[in-house]
């Protein structure tokens, strides 16, 4: 995998995805929304999201950046789904439940 995406992992979730985390192959581009824009470079209008997977064996305890998060918890797949708010987020949840 990427070493930004094992990075983002780490530094977002505190959980060490070693060589276990799973390139899905897909992408997902969106516009992003004028709130967001100021974390992007000047111009910047478009974003495109890798997706990746890690099975864990067990739950981990989830040491979440304060930069980029409020709250966590784990939740079966239709919970965790209906709580989604963003499109591309959903979408790769349903990838995830197709592949089961």
């Amino acid at each position: 995998a990427p070493a930004a995406a094992v990075r983002e992992l780490r530094e977002e979730t505190g959980i060490l995805a070693g060589g276990r985390l799973i390139d899905m192959q897909h992408r997902e581009g969106f516009p992003i929304l004028g709130p967001w824009r100021r974390r992007y470079a000047p111009g910047v209008r478009w974003n495109v999201e890798h997706w990746y997977r890690l099975a864990l064996p067990t739950r981990r305890l989830v040491r979440l950046s304060r930069q980029e998060h409020r709250q966590a918890c784990w939740l079966p797949f239709a919970q965790a789904h209906r709580r989604l708010s963003s499109r591309t987020n959903r979408a790769a949840l349903d990838w995830l439940l197709s592949a089961r």
